[in-house]
């Protein structure tokens, strides 16, 4: 039996051109012969899917430092 590991269209525009962009290296490694390494490393990077208002009001550092009073905050 097949399952789908997702759904939707793959093919859809992101608002005020936000992007994401992702890669993914795998390798195997015979160490010896009882011995594989499986071995990947994944990047993923999402952009503009928060303008910098938002994101100012939303970050828990911008919060600390005006709970704080640090001028830094406002």
């Amino acid at each position: 039996m097949i399952l789908p590991l997702s759904g939707g269209d793959p093919s859809f525009d992101l608002v005020n051109g936000a992007k994401q962009f992702a890669w993914y290296v795998q390798d195997d490694w015979k160490v010896s012969p009882r011995l594989t390494l499986n071995i990947g490393i994944r990047y993923d990077v999402d952009i503009g899917f928060v303008d910098s208002q938002h994101q100012a009001a939303g970050s828990r550092f911008i919060k600390a430092l005006k709970i704080i009073g640090n001028p830094l905050g406002s």
